[in-house]
C-alpha cells in the first residue's frame, strides 16, 4: 500500500490487470477502433465495479465488438453455425441470464480469426500484397487480424458489368446488390442487439 498526501493508504493498482494490456492491444486489431476506448466503470449486466480493472472491462467489451465486426467482414451472422469458407463449425457466442459468456465469445473470435487468416494466406498465394505493419503505429500486424483482412479484401478489383449488359440491366443489378446489402445490415443489427452489442453508428 502507498501513502497518499493525507497519509491515507491508497490501494495499489492491481498488477494482474496490466498483463491484459497485450490482449487488449491485439483485440483492437480486430475492431475499427484506432485507439483504446474508455472502459466502462461498471459492468452493464452484472453491476460489477470495473474501475480497478479497466483492462478486464476492455477485454470483455472489445471481444464482443470484435466478434460482431469480424463476422460482418466475413459475411456471417450471429446465427451462423458454420464457416462459409471452410464449412467448419463455429462456436456459439453464449449469453447466460442476459450476461455474455466471455469464454464462448472468445472461442468464437478465435475460430473467426482462423477463417480470416486462411483467406489472407490464399490472397497472398495469388500475389496480393499483405501488409506486415500498421501504417500509423508501426505495430506488427498478425495475418489473422481484421486490419489485415480488410486491407487485403479492399484491394480486390470490383467486378465490371459484362460488355453486352445494357445500362438498364447494370442499374438493376446494382440496385439488387444494394437491397441485398441493406437486408444483411438489418439482419446484422438485429443480431447485434440480441447479442448484447451496441448498434453501429
Amino acid at each position: 500500500m502507498e501513502q497518499g498526501d493525507a497519509g491515507v493508504a491508497v490501494p495499489e493498482k492491481e498488477a494482474a490487470d496490466e498483463t491484459l494490456r497485450p490482449v487488449v492491444d491485439r483485440l483492437l486489431l480486430d475492431t475499427h477502433f484506432r485507439e483504446v476506448p474508455l472502459p466502462d466503470n461498471f459492468d452493464g449486466w452484472t453491476g460489477e465495479d470495473l474501475r480497478k480493472r479497466p483492462n478486464e472491462s476492455l477485454k470483455r467489451m472489445l471481444t464482443q465488438e470484435a466478434v460482431g465486426e469480424v463476422q460482418q467482414a466475413l459475411g456471417l451472422s450471429f446465427e451462423s453455425k458454420f464457416s462459409g469458407h471452410t464449412g467448419r463449425p463455429l462456436p456459439k457466442a453464449e449469453t447466460k441470464q442476459a450476461v455474455p459468456d466471455y469464454e464462448s465469445w472468445s472461442a468464437r473470435l478465435e475460430a473467426l480469426r482462423g477463417e480470416m487468416g486462411e483467406k489472407v494466406n490464399e490472397a497472398e498465394a495469388r500475389g496480393v500484397s499483405v501488409p506486415r505493419f500498421d501504417a500509423e503505429t508501426g505495430q506488427p500486424l498478425p495475418k489473422n487480424s481484421l486490419r489485415v483482412y480488410e486491407a487485403v479484401h479492399g484491394r480486390r478489383q470490383p467486378q465490371e458489368a459484362p460488355p453486352s449488359m445494357s445500362d438498364q440491366e447494370a442499374l438493376e443489378m446494382g440496385l439488387s446488390a444494394l437491397r441485398e446489402m441493406k437486408a444483411i445490415r438489418r439482419e446484422d443489427e438485429a443480431a447485434r442487439k440480441s447479442g448484447g452489442l451496441l448498434p453501429r453508428s
